[in-house]
């Protein structure tokens, strides 16, 4: 297999802001280039405040950057970025705010030689703009503590804000100088209005902060918004954020007290109609070809604007997108030859925006996967849960999404849309054309791939793909090889119950001819065929004939047949016959694969109506050969083995009764029980399979009819059971007494 370039196997998309002008991907950098004026310009007035507001994921950072990079540019205004999510409980926002703000003002008004002695003098004597920064910072300063006092309202921890003011007042009076706050802050104000400084004060990410921490950036901004040319950008959810005001300060209505901080807002405009999914099916499409190293084709690329179409209307942010995206690129590349990639996408969709839906689907899929390999069944009390939150995820009409009508196109089951139960909404019938569809196309609904698409990894009560591609990959060296493979799987039990062969079978029932050569479905055929006896001979008798491998792999040969005509008609008939003429499993061949081929032409009569020609396995012509052939086969069997030898003894005899060879058959059962042994041995190994309470054995009168005289039956095996000098054969006619009672039972 070939392995994807190791860049497509990690994520390439961090979900961090954007500060590249060609990463803008929404129109972040046209809008930034419109608002960055607007904002310089209404630096000049009174301290102002104003908030970027935009839901989680919306882009409210990127367009920060790019706002500071136009503003930046311009260069009459200085930047100061303050992330309070990032700040540690012991820092104060309002000395780190005015710190920087003073330490601005020192660089730009900073005189040299002589004249930087004098200046620093003056200040000391009259107070300049940087010191009384710094007073004012460290005596309202509070540190970003989870326990505050803001506005009157006490909160736990005040001992920690009241140590760092009173270590302000301090230094204050060591400078000699105690004024009021009040007095402070009248002084920074009329030195900022005669500044020639400009400032724009952003704070970022306040919807991540706990509520204490919400508390006290709005104090920050309450204590300092009114300073003249420096306007404060605060970026965050407005419900978010509001929220965390609520609880931090007691308030009735967040909201109300932060319009009271706020003067002005600008939301983060919607992107345009289709934006968020043009941009998903680009990135999605490119990330397709680098791990295939091929462009989608036509009928790929529709399937996956389909998918974008039913689900993408949900995304509602570029983070949604980027999340999306980030589980394709770590969900396809690893089981790439496993999955579809437009159901991978869809999957992922439904991850980000239909949360719920992810959930209900991966639990869905689970039991439909069981059901569909019969390994279980969903009882009528699983069926009404599943069924009811199925009713209430999905609505019944045909033109909502997502509906019903979409997700029985995605998975089996779910065909009746409007059943009068909730319990006959789920795990309804399978369609086998459908069931092929979802297995051949590797999609979300088919039973063998489903757990790809949730795990990386195959549902383990069901075939690994690498077994399946193992016995087709033996296809292409011989039916021996194929023969291998399979009896391999066959003798290898389940956990569960079983063993691999049954799942083998129930993968072909879907199977195609799509990327398989005639001499590759021949060899399959061929191999399914002679490893049947063997299993005939290793059948446990509590095994159903009628979901047992035996029947499986008829189901199986049948498949491939349909599968091959529809490409080589002729080829197809070919193969049936040389299967029934050299197969090794004569048994098998006659006593299922011919028997039910009779029963399709309606032979013999008693059988019924003949099916129509598209279920059969051969035409008219070639069918009355193949009689021939398989007669002479089950004759040329019975001259070179004893009764003991078959492995399914009624399936022989019954089907080479029905192929016309009544008569030599009881012949040969007449040779083979000429003692009392034998006898009963035969009438045991002539029994058929029941259940009711438990699994029976039941013998039926009918069925020896046509190869014993059963008249005396009762008398003759009384009589053995009575006297026989061996007691296993006095035991064994008292089973076969008990089989006789049990056919009458169920007769």
């Amino acid at each position: 297999m070939e392995t994807p370039p190791q860049e497509f196997l990690l994520f390439t998309d961090s979900d961090r802001p954007v500060t590249d002008v060609g990463a803008d991907e929404f129109g972040f950098v046209e809008i930034a280039k419109r608002l960055a004026p607007a904002l310089i310009q209404a630096i000049g007035q009174d301290g102002l405040v104003i908030g970027i507001e935009g839901v989680w994921g919306s882009g409210k950072t990127s367009l920060i950057n790019y706002v500071q990079k136009e503003v930046a540019a311009e260069g009459s205004v200085e930047i100061i970025s303050l992330a309070p999510w990032l700040s540690g409980d012991e820092d104060s926002l309002v000395e780190t705010l005015l710190g920087q703000i003073a330490e601005s003002i020192e660089r730009r008004d900073q005189p040299r030689g002589l004249d930087r002695v004098k200046s620093w003098w003056r200040s000391q004597e009259r107070g300049s703009l940087p010191i009384l920064l710094k007073k004012y910072g460290s005596r309202t300063g509070r540190v970003l503590s989870p326990v505050l006092k803001v506005g009157g309202l006490f909160v736990p921890g005040m001992s920690a804000a009241a140590e760092i003011t009173e270590i302000g007042s301090k230094a204050l009076e060591g400078l000699g100088k105690n004024p009021t706050n009040a007095q402070l802050k009248e002084a920074i104000s009329k030195r900022l209005k005669n500044s020639s400084g400009r400032y724009l004060v952003v704070l970022d990410d306040l919807d991540r902060l706990e509520p204490a921490q919400a508390v006290e950036v709005i104090r920050l901004v309450r204590s300092v918004a009114d300073f003249p040319n420096i306007l404060y950008l605060m970026c965050y959810d407005r419900r978010v954020l509001a929220h965390a005001l609520q609880r931090g300060l007691g308030v009735e209505d967040g909201d109300i007290f932060l319009r009271k901080i706020v003067q002005q807002t600008f939301s983060i405009p919607l992107p345009e109609p289709f934006d968020l999914r043009i941009n998903f099916l680009g990135h999605a499409a490119e990330h397709f070809q680098g791990v295939n190293r091929r462009e989608m084709t036509l009928r790929e690329r529709q399937d996956l604007q389909e998918a974008v179409s039913n689900w993408g209307r949900r995304l509602r942010t570029p983070r949604d997108v980027k999340l999306v995206l980030n589980g394709v690129r770590f969900h396809y590349a690893p089981v790439k030859d496993q999955v579809n990639f437009a159901d991978v996408c869809r999957v992922q969709l439904m991850r980000v925006v239909e949360p719920a839906i992810y959930l209900w689907l991966e639990e869905y899929l689970g039991v439909m996967s069981v059901i569909a390999t019969n390994d279980g069944r969903a009882d009528k009390v699983e069926r009404v849960e599943m069924g009811k939150r199925y009713a209430e995820l999905f609505s019944g009409e045909p033109d909502s999404s997502p509906s019903r009508w979409t997700m029985k196109q995605l998975v089996p089951g779910l065909d009746k849309i409007d059943a009068a139960e909730v319990s006959g909404l789920v795990y309804g019938n399978i369609s086998q054309t459908q069931l092929r569809e979802f297995v051949d196309g590797k999609r979300l609904g088919s039973p063998f791939h489903y757990r790809y698409y949730f795990a990386l990894a195959p549902a383990r009560t069901v075939l690994p793909q690498v077994d399946y591609d193992r016995v087709m990959g033996a296809a292409l060296q011989g039916s021996e090889q194929v023969r291998q493979a399979l009896a391999e799987l066959y003798h290898r039990r389940r956990e569960i119950g079983g063993n691999w062969l049954s799942q083998f079978f129930n993968r072909l029932d879907s199977f195609t001819a799509n990327g398989y050569s005639t001499a590759q479905i021949r060899n399959l055929m061929l191999g399914i065929v002679n490893l049947m006896d063997e299993v005939l001979c290793g059948r446990e008798r509590a095994d159903s004939h009628l979901l047992g491998p035996a029947r499986q792999g008829e189901e199986a040969i049948k498949q491939a047949t349909h599968a091959l005509a529809l490409t080589d008609p002729e080829e197809a008939q070919k193969t049936v016959l040389d299967v029934m003429k050299n197969g090794a499993a004569v048994t098998w061949i006659v006593g299922y694969l011919m028997r039910s081929e009779l029963h399709r032409h309606g032979l013999p009569k008693a059988v019924g109506k003949k099916k129509p020609e598209e279920e059969w396995l051969l035409n008219s012509q070639v069918f009355e050969y193949a009689i021939s052939c398989v007669r002479d086969r089950a004759a040329q069997y019975a001259h070179e083995n004893p009764i003991e030898s078959s492995p399914d003894l009624p399936a022989l005899l019954f089907g080479w009764r029905d192929l016309g060879g009544e008569g030599e058959a009881k012949v040969w059962v007449q040779a083979n029980i000429t003692d009392e042994k034998r006898f009963v041995d035969f009438l045991l190994r002539m029994r058929s399979w029941a259940m009711s309470d438990a699994v029976c054995y039941p013998l039926y009168r009918k069925s020896l009819e046509c190869f014993i005289d059963v008249t005396d039956l009762d008398a003759k095996l009384k009589r053995i059971a009575d006297e026989h000098p061996d007691l296993t054969v006095r035991d064994a006619a008292k089973t076969a007494i008990e089989a006789l009672t049990l056919g009458e039972h169920f007769a």
